[in-house]
């Protein structure tokens, strides 16, 4: 193996790892059960969560298909592992100031883990096996 297919071997890996490690798909496969243990949210809340983290991962990776002509894909993978941490961050920290008294608060988890899906969907879902395939060296 050349020196440049175990570099682009490396980044690969990263990527990949980044994308797996990023608890983005946990959010997917679990989201209607997540915001059911949440006392404060109405009943039928987490339903209507769960279609609307449907339709924020679409709309992020449309926005992704127009993104990646304008700006860098380098920059936009990190921006969107820094936007993941964000919404991680909003959603963990606000989880225990449910109360059942606010909707305001109740709100709080599901912008975060939307944000977090539109993060991901914008960058390091889409663009990791882009970037994979690009840097690839032709034999390999």
């Amino acid at each position: 193996m050349t020196k440049a297919a175990l570099k682009s071997l490396f980044i690969g890996i990263v990527l990949v790892i980044l994308e797996e490690f990023s608890g983005c798909y946990l959010l997917l496969y679990r989201a209607g059960s997540f915001f059911d243990q949440f006392e404060g949210v109405p009943i039928g809340y987490a339903d209507t969560a769960s279609m609307m983290i449907g339709f924020i991962q679409v709309v992020g990776a449309y926005v992704s298909t127009l993104m990646v002509k304008r700006i860098e894909k380098k920059c936009l993978i990190i921006s969107s592992a820094v936007g993941i941490a964000c919404g991680m961050l909003l959603a963990g920290f606000t989880i225990p100031l449910i109360d059942g008294s606010s909707t305001l608060i109740s709100l709080l988890p599901v912008i975060g883990v939307s944000f977090s899906l539109f993060s991901a969907n914008v960058g390091v879902f889409v663009l990791s096996f882009v970037v994979l395939a690009e840097i690839t060296p032709t034999k390999v």
